[in-house]
């Protein structure tokens, strides 16, 4: 049921997960959680921070940790608080401007990756999509590779401040694959569109790099449109 937590927003993005799969009745009253070792490692997160989480959603009367050998955690209630109903609806509410963000400055990126670029820069994003093909069938590895290799595109720019951005965007892009976003591309899909916009940069061909971004862009934004309904 649970997928990982790739993004680096400590306990708010478990509570999130946990609470919005209550809500759309995923976990029902009595339901038992996984447990904290199993639900730690499908999450990808620290046992100290799904601690956390779960002491949230207790204290918010969601759920209730029984000691014993048949405890556990029990989801106690499907009524999510109003307030955290309006933190999950407020971190869904960002999604729309964040790939707004990223249409605005990724194309811009590239251009200057291009321009700034040198071999070893491409080498380093064509050794990032080969291990993607290597992790194919393994879609947590998949997506960690893809920030990475976004994350070498904004390094081609040799521009300082466009990396420490690019790395505050790609963080912020994890809400919208932690929204269940991710399950409608495929891992062949994602490889081939870094494939296609490593290409396009090589070539430094301003037309092919910006239908190759726009086409990079738009798997996204697609499969949220989708999702949002």
């Amino acid at each position: 049921m649970f997928g990982p937590i790739r993004a680096r927003r400590t306990f708010e993005a478990v509570v999130s997960e946990i609470a919005e799969a209550i809500r759309t009745g995923q976990l029902r009253r009595g339901d038992r959680l996984p447990s904290e070792r199993l639900l730690a490692e499908q999450m990808e997160v620290s046992r100290p921070t799904l601690r956390e989480a779960i002491g949230v959603l207790a204290k918010a009367g969601l759920v209730e940790v029984r000691p014993g050998s048949n405890g556990g955690t029990f989801v106690l209630s499907e009524s999510v608080p109003s307030a955290l109903v309006e933190a999950i609806d407020s971190r869904l509410a960002s999604i729309p401007a964040v790939l707004e963000a990223r249409r605005a400055l990724e194309p811009a990126i590239a251009a200057l990756a291009a321009r700034n670029g040198d071999d070893s820069d491409f080498a380093e994003m064509e050794r990032i999509v080969e291990l993607q093909r290597r992790a194919v069938d393994d879609w947590a590895r998949v997506t960690q590779l893809d920030t990475r290799f976004h994350l070498q595109l904004a390094r081609a720019t040799k521009n300082p401040v466009l990396v420490a951005m690019m790395s505050t965007l790609s963080r912020q892009l994890e809400i919208a694959r932690a929204t269940r976003v991710d399950r409608s591309i495929s891992s062949d899909a994602a490889i081939a569109v870094n494939e296609e916009t490593l290409g396009a940069i090589r070539s430094r061909d301003q037309r092919v790099i910006d239908g190759a971004m726009d086409k990079h862009l738009r798997l996204l934004e697609d499969a949220w449109a989708d999702a949002a309904g």
